[in-house]
């Protein structure tokens, strides 16, 4: 019942004419594009209703192959590509460069720790929950493995973006959803100075991967 009212509140009040999956191999910009999607598809303007609005439209779909896609809302996920029918749904895939990302991940373990990284394996469709440091020895979160995966999919029309380029883009990711993205200024998330010392292991142990990010464009639809 509570997905059955959201649905009807987004339909209303958000301004989108099909539903927008976000997904990413986590750490590069989803919840950031998330937001910034949510808070311009909201058409009304009085505090409560926007409220509502946001609620309603904001969406997980953790499991791809069961999650029930409707317009006006926008769902967040970790997920694998599945063999579905997406019907007035389109995916934007972020990532970012795997330094940044395992940095990311070292900076919020210090932060939220064992119960957080759990959740966030489990997103990513990783059974087993591994000494969170060996990250940095291994892609023990299969990040490699998550945008092959989708830059070979052919079952849902997608948009990749970079995420240090998204602001540069806006007008293209608008184009892509069919309506005007409105974001906030660029937040400069770099905490590489930090942690200086992992950088050499990390670029021996995500080679392959960096190798790949950094031979995609920018911005680029399959």
């Amino acid at each position: 019942m509570k997905e059955l009212i959201k649905n009807i509140v987004a339909g209303k009040t958000s301004c989108m004419e099909k539903a927008v999956i976000v997904n990413s191999y986590g750490r590069s910009g989803s919840t950031f594009l998330t937001k910034s999607i949510i808070q311009s598809s909201i058409i009304p303007k009085n505090k409560f209703l926007t409220q509502l609005s946001e609620k309603s439209i904001r969406a997980s779909a953790w499991n791809l192959k069961t999650t029930k896609f409707k317009k006006g809302r926008i769902y967040k996920t970790h997920d694998y590509p599945v063999l579905r029918n997406y019907s007035d749904t389109v995916m934007i895939y972020t990532f970012s460069d795997p330094i940044d990302t395992i940095i990311s991940l070292l900076h919020i373990y210090k932060s939220k720790g064992d119960d957080w990284m759990k959740k966030h394996f489990n997103h990513l469709k990783v059974i087993e929950y591994k000494n969170f440091n060996e990250i940095l020895n291994e892609d023990i979160l299969s990040l490699e493995r998550h945008l092959t995966s989708w830059l070979e999919d052919t079952t849902i029309p997608k948009l990749f973006i970079r995420y240090e380029s998204m602001w540069e883009n806006q007008e293209t990711i608008s184009d892509f959803i069919g309506i005007k993205l409105k974001f906030e200024e660029f937040n400069n998330r770099n905490k590489r100075a930090l942690y200086s010392s992992y950088i050499p292991q990390i670029e021996r142990t995500y080679a392959n991967l960096i190798k790949k990010v950094n031979g995609l464009d920018d911005i680029f639809e399959i």
